[in-house]
């Protein structure tokens, strides 16, 4: 008699088969990359971390740290989506926001008594004098129009703006509302994303591996924001995968068809 076959497990096993083609073709082309100029680096800098959390989705396999991953991958895309938008512009806040970074760090260091050596000091105060204006935060500016100041006036993301803001700027919010809210229940040590891990009988609380179903989310959610970013660098520097990416895409879709109800992945800033 032949063992019946989980059709959770078989679509996870079908979802973990294109995202590792996806990453093959990925570094079948990384070499053919360089990067000239802010944007290009930017781009190089994000595909390759997305492929990084993809190759650990992968090597985690079942376990519930996927979603922590994949949420991560969903910020990376809708930062990229959203640099692409003006890619002169905010390619060199991302670039310039290294002085806001570096100052805030000191910041830190110089409040809990760590030496700051005098030349590291002043570069960073001369950097952040010519460009911490595009950084500051409005209640920053009102307080200096007012003749007072803030301990720490700057934003703490390039962008300047919050996930959901990003996320919905691309269409993204979707993908937001579906899948990083959730998984941010799970990030944040939520009692909703806890208390999913739990198993009760009586008395006795036990943590069961996760099975197939808890994890398909995360897997489709990498496929796609490696596919999407992909995309972006495919277009940036004409690597000729249109081809390529639209099989694998093409059969992703056939393939995770039935567990579209339960997956919902929106496309961020697409037609499709």
């Amino acid at each position: 008699m032949t063992a019946s076959v989980d059709p959770d497990e078989a679509l996870l096993h079908l979802a973990e088969t294109h995202l590792r083609q996806l990453r093959e073709l990925f570094r079948s082309r990384s070499l053919q990359i360089s990067a000239h100029g802010t944007f290009a680096a930017l781009v190089v800098a994000y595909s390759w971390k997305q492929e990084d959390h993809a190759d650990a989705i992968l090597a985690l396999g079942k376990h519930g740290d996927v979603q922590l991953i994949a949420r991560s991958m969903i910020e990376g895309l809708c930062q990229l989506k959203w640099a692409a938008n003006d890619p002169d512009t905010r390619a060199k806040r991302w670039r310039l926001f290294a002085w806001v970074h570096d100052w805030q760090l000191m910041d830190r260091n110089l409040r809990s008594g760590k030496e700051v050596p005098p030349a590291t000091r002043d570069r960073i105060e001369q950097g952040i004098a010519e460009h911490g204006g595009l950084f500051e935060t409005d209640k920053a500016v009102r307080e200096r129009r007012r003749g007072k100041s803030v301990r720490d006036p700057y934003v703490h993301h390039w962008s300047g703006k919050t996930v959901a803001e990003l996320c919905d700027e691309v269409k993204g919010q979707l993908l937001y509302d579906w899948a990083y809210a959730d998984f941010s229940d799970w990030h944040h040590w939520s009692p909703g994303g806890v208390t999913k891990a739990f198993k009760t009988e009586g008395r006795r609380i036990s943590f069961p591996a996760p099975k197939a179903r808890d994890v398909l989310p995360s897997y489709a959610v990498a496929f796609q924001c490696l596919y999407e970013t992909m995309e972006v660098a495919n277009t940036t520097f004409k690597l000729g995968l249109d081809g390529d990416l639209q099989t694998i895409r093409e059969g992703f879709v056939r393939d995770l068809t039935p567990a579209r109800a339960n997956l919902q992945a929106a496309k961020p800033d697409s037609d499709s």
